[in-house]
């Protein structure tokens, strides 16, 4: 008999994932299925919720075996309505504080949910959490987990020991086949937050969120986004004030194959700024996607976005046109900078207030005041190192693009900007090159953040960075004659 308090629920969606489906689609199902209930979780039970979406092969047949073998399985069968309404149905049967996404086709790795949970756990400000993963393609069909976590090359001051244990949970072999790619996704909340207006930074699989916080707060899936219904979802959430998180190992194998609605790959030059990124593969999902994230821009300013701005800033080499386009674009990335970097100064206010009532009442709390200022400012410094680079991308693509009188100009930027922006877009391009790894320490790139370096050092960057926004603000003359003395 199942357990009648699991602590975690695994919820798989599934639709024609049988046998008589192409590409060994019952294999696909099995080694899924397999993959969940092997995991192990310490001081807790698991629960697997597999809801069958209309399936008209042998899909139920399947999930009825395992059913009958396996009393932690429960399985609801019911027809078509898509991928949003079906978790949703799925998510209200799931009884354990900790809900995990899986899909039918995807291979979890050994440690993943244990990894999941003990983050949550230790993070009481995190509500989402997902981690990095390796795409890889059908014809790898052996049903192996034999790819060891790795950690992501961006650096994480929220990991966890008992996540980051989770790499030695995993097989001995540290390289990924031929046919695969790992991907590795923001680790730091505010990152996940800011990079939610250019992709998607949670691969859906692979995450892990608290029950109460999806499916009462947020009120669930939005199952009219589908099949974007992920992305609404966390950027929706974000909008609320829910902190999301990626560990930085491979949690999760998740498999390309002509069937699957949402195959993954690494993001080409044109696709997405500074990361290797979950890519949407059919234009339905490239549509949703934009439009999503047109709705979550539009409130965040709270001001409407075009669909053509918002391209200019998430493809902008594909999509920047003219020197106007570029200015628009500028103006708009500058707006989300300043947003994100009002909302980290609220969160930090709040956090710091929690924190002193905690202290003055003897009640434990999670930082101490001093520790969410110095998070706040290395956060701070991150997205600003970021927002510079696709900034400096934008500039020195206008230069290519034509040519802009700049006799309206009299004087001339400072040095340290235009060094600047020539670093800015250096960074840019190499975190475009076809399988760099994603990384969010452009911080780097900035002298480092206040809270690693010396305040000197941090703040001639940062000042120069400041210099350069003022100047790239006053027009499109301006921004020529800067991007033509940043280029030499």
């Amino acid at each position: 008999m199942a357990s009648l308090d699991p602590s975690v629920s695994v919820l798989l969606c599934v639709h024609n994932g049988g046998s008589s489906g192409t590409n060994g689609a019952s294999s696909f199902l099995r080694a899924a299925l397999d993959s969940v209930l092997t995991q192990e979780i310490a001081d807790g039970a698991l629960e697997l919720v597999a809801v069958n979406d209309g399936s008209t092969d042998d899909t139920a047949e399947i999930l009825k075996e395992y059913a009958d073998k396996d009393p932690r399985v429960r399985v609801l069968s019911r027809p078509w309505s898509g991928v949003g309404a079906s978790l949703n149905a799925g998510l209200s049967l799931c009884r354990a504080p900790f809900v995990a996404r899986m899909d039918g086709d995807d291979l979890c790795l050994p440690g993943r949910l244990q990894a999941q949970k003990a983050f949550l756990e230790a993070r009481g400000d995190v509500d989402i959490v997902g981690g990095a993963v390796e795409v890889f393609r059908e014809e790898e069909a052996d049903g192996s987990n034999d790819v060891v976590a790795t950690a992501a090359a961006a650096s994480s001051p929220s990991s966890t020991a008992a996540a980051v244990s989770m790499a030695a949970a995993s097989a001995p072999s540290s390289t990924p086949r031929p046919t695969s790619r790992l991907i590795h996704l923001p680790t730091d909340p505010a990152l996940v937050s800011w990079s939610l207006p250019f992709f998607c930074p949670l691969a859906h699989p692979a995450v892990m969120f608290r029950r109460e916080v999806v499916a009462t707060q947020l009120g669930g899936y939005a199952a009219a986004w589908s099949p974007a219904e992920d992305l609404e979802l966390w950027q929706r959430a974000a909008r609320a004030g829910v902190r999301m998180a990626n560990l930085p190992q491979v949690v999760l194998r998740l498999r390309k194959h002509a069937r699957n609605e949402s195959a993954a790959t690494a993001a080409s030059s044109a696709s997405s700024a500074a990361t290797a990124a979950i890519s949407r593969s059919s234009p339905l999902q490239q549509l949703h996607a934009l439009l999503a994230s047109q709705q979550h821009v539009s409130l965040l300013l709270r001001a409407p976005v075009s669909l053509e701005l918002l391209q200019c800033i998430r493809e902008p080499a594909v999509h920047v046109r003219t020197v106007a386009q570029a200015q628009a674009a500028i103006q708009l990335l500058m707006a989300l900078e300043a947003a994100a970097i009002d909302q980290l100064s609220h969160e930090a206010s709040a956090a710091t207030a929690a924190a002193a009532a905690a202290a003055a009442g003897s009640r434990p709390t999670a930082a101490a005041p001093s520790s969410n200022v110095q998070q706040s400012a290395a956060a701070t410094a991150r997205i600003r190192s970021d927002a510079t680079a696709r900034i400096g991308e934008i500039v020195i693509l206008a230069t290519q693009l034509e040519s802009a009188p700049t006799s309206a100009v009299t004087d001339t930027p400072p040095q340290s900007s235009v060094v600047l922006l020539q670093q800015a877009a250096s960074t840019a391009q190499t975190y475009r090159a076809p399988g760099a790894p994603q990384t969010f320490a452009l911080a780097a790139m900035l002298g480092s953040s206040p809270v690693s370096s010396g305040a000197q050092q941090a703040a001639a960057p940062v000042q120069a960075a400041s210099l350069m926004r003022a100047w790239l603000s006053r027009g499109p003359e301006a921004m020529m004659l800067f991007a033509k003395l940043a280029r030499g």
